[in-house]
């Protein structure tokens, strides 16, 4: 029979009934009263008769839910019953939410803390009232819409009202799941960033850097409070791994005006190195719109920031021009070796030229601190090859790489690093990039075979294999080097790779037989002091920003210029975020559509239908 059986009544109970009916508008309207007065007219002076009147509605819709006469039949003073338990719920949570008001509080003696202070009760209150509020009030909305019509037609349905009750229940539960989940995700603020525009972390060369200071490294970060990019800023400074020896602090410009101005800073966004009495600022900004792609090379430009707070007090790098080198500042390539440069910068080095007209041919300048020769095609005269060699033996480091088909270098300098040239183009085969698609290609060759030397640490033990491109690169031979000249071969070719010795570009292989060519060396002129230090490639081809696109000729050539300024613990990786476009193939796409349109439809029809059939079964 259930609950309530089919029963008549007579039509003055049906009136009582419909009359009682009338105290759930009377409280939506109190509710909604309230809700105006505390949110839009809380700064009125309307807003406390507002409070007051929705509290006298309030009151009346329960007045008019208690029952004034007991001649009602059984089954609908059962529901009434019900529907009294929901309305007085609702008049808890109501009474819930008084208690969190600020008069309230005052009201049972625990007001307010000041802003920022912890506030269990106040925590508790929030979640506590609207909860109550609709665990009473949704189902008294759905459980009298459904009765209404029954209670016209003198007819209670037990099973309907019954499983309108059951509905009304699950969604405020799931109301309150959602509810909980979303204080819960608030108060512990923990995000993943699964896209490809992240910000930056910190890569294995700045955490190298960090445990190497010698004196504690302050950060001062001037940020508004509560901004985005400063919480990626400080995740970043937060993952570097500096123990003691790293400081990171938040600081308001307008609110520290004696520290702004002492490190220059003159805008929000910006980020202060300083160690011991030197300093360096750069900004990041402290809007999203402006960040953005700052954010992504954070970690490069905390590398330069730092190597030039090392080296306050400057080192400067001459590039060697006048020969056809590819720095060359001509009007034809003039950022042929932008990347080359760029790299130079961040780890603190000024660039200066450095040609015969301004001194090469007498000495190199006292302050050089490195001298890159990037693939001259005229000869150098041999008072040039002499201040190198001369520079070279008293300690100084340089960067050379040559060109097979240019014409040779002074003897002088070849037999101070113990080695010696060969003018033939190597090729291969099959380990080639594709530009023409023609046997030119051939000396467009790649390879991925490094010995175990400081200058190349972060492709030898790479954890994924990284390959260097090399544009007609020729091979470099021991020639007899002197005791205290120690070379190590660091660059070698891939197996069958062959030397072009007739420039034909076709292998010629009874003369032309395939092998392992040595493609770069690392010497070192053993004195006391410093040790003079040289890296010298068969290519000058790789540095340029054509061949830089590639990963693996990145980190060779600032793996490179770390060993040669004594810096290889810094060696490493550079996170360096870049936004790369997904591609699909065309059946993927079709698969993508088909799915969508008619895959997912279709799935929760089954779904549905299957959940029918067990419960028609049931």
């Amino acid at each position: 029979m259930g609950l309530f059986a089919d029963h008549q009544w007579c039509p003055a109970d049906a009136e009582v009934a419909m009359k009682r009916l009338a105290g759930t508008p009377t409280l939506v309207l109190g509710c909604l009263l309230l809700f105006f007065a505390r949110r839009m007219f809380a700064a009125t002076e309307a807003a406390t008769a507002m409070v007051w009147v929705a509290v006298g509605l309030i009151i009346l819709s329960f007045g008019l839910r208690i029952p004034k006469r007991q001649n009602v039949v059984a089954e609908l003073r059962a529901a009434e019953r019900t529907l009294l338990r929901f309305h007085f719920l609702s008049l808890v949570g109501l009474l819930i939410y008084g208690f969190s008001t600020a008069e309230g509080r005052e009201l049972i003696g625990r007001p307010l803390p000041p802003p920022g202070s912890p506030d269990d009760l106040g925590l508790i209150l929030e979640l506590a009232w609207p909860l109550v509020v609709a665990l009473g009030l949704l189902p008294l909305l759905m459980l009298e819409r459904a009765l209404a019509p029954m209670t016209l037609a003198g007819q209670v349905v037990s099973r309907r009202f019954h499983g309108v009750r059951r509905l009304a229940l699950t969604l405020v539960m799931a109301i309150a799941a959602i509810l909980f989940l979303n204080v819960s995700a608030h108060y512990r603020s923990m995000s993943w960033d699964l896209s490809d525009n992240r910000s930056a972390k910190p890569g294995t060369a700045s955490q190298a850097m960090v445990r190497r200071l010698e004196q504690p490294l302050e950060v001062l970060l001037f940020f508004p409070r509560a901004n985005d990019v400063l919480q990626k800023v400080e995740r970043y400074f937060a993952a570097l791994e500096g123990g003691d020896q790293i400081k990171v602090s938040l600081h308001d410009r307008l609110l520290e005006p004696e520290l702004a101005k002492k490190h220059k800073v003159v805008q929000e966004g910006s980020v202060v190195l300083k160690s011991g009495d030197s300093s360096r600022l750069w900004q990041v900004g402290a809007k999203k719109s402006t960040a953005r792609s700052r954010l992504k090379k954070l970690d490069a430009e905390f590398q330069k920031q730092l190597h030039k707070l090392m080296h306050a007090q400057g080192r400067t790098a001459y590039l060697v021009t006048g020969h056809g080198e590819i720095n060359q500042r001509g009007e034809t390539a003039p950022t042929r070796v932008r990347f080359l440069q760029e790299v130079l910068r961040r780890l603190g080095y000024d660039l200066k030229d450095l040609s015969l007209k301004n001194g090469l041919g007498r000495k190199v300048p006292d302050d050089a601190g490195l001298v890159l020769l990037l693939g001259p095609m005229e000869g150098l005269s041999e008072a040039e090859g002499r201040s190198l060699s001369k520079y070279f033996s008293e300690g100084g480091r340089l960067l050379m790489g040559w060109q097979p088909e240019s014409k040779p270098l002074p003897q002088v300098l070849l037999k101070a690093f113990g080695l010696r040239q060969d003018p033939h183009v190597l090729m291969h085969d099959k380990l080639h990039l594709a530009r023409r698609r023609d046997a030119s290609d051939r000396n467009l060759i790649v390879t991925g075979a490094f010995a175990s030397h400081p200058a190349v640490s972060t492709l030898a033990r790479g954890q994924r294999p990284m390959g260097v491109i090399l544009g007609a690169a020729g091979a470099i031979h021991k020639n007899a080097p002197e005791k205290n000249v120690k070379v190590s071969f660091t660059l070698r070719s891939m197996p069958d790779t062959w030397a072009d010795s007739n420039g034909d570009g076709l292998q010629q292989k009874a003369q032309e037989k395939g092998q392992v060519h040595q493609l770069g060396a690392a010497v070192v002129h053993e004195r006391e002091g410093s040790d003079g230090k040289a890296l010298v490639y068969g290519d000058a081809d790789l540095f340029t920003d054509e061949q830089m696109g590639a990963l693996g000729n990145r980190y060779l050539l600032i793996d490179g210029l770390n060993w040669l300024a004594d810096e290889e613990s810094f060696s490493g990786t550079t996170d360096q975020v870049e936004d790369l476009p997904v591609q699909h193939s065309r059946s993927e796409d079709a698969l993508i559509f088909h799915g969508t349109v008619f895959g997912l439809p279709l799935l929760v029809l089954a779904g549905g239908l299957t959940y029918l059939r067990r419960r028609r079964r049931s």
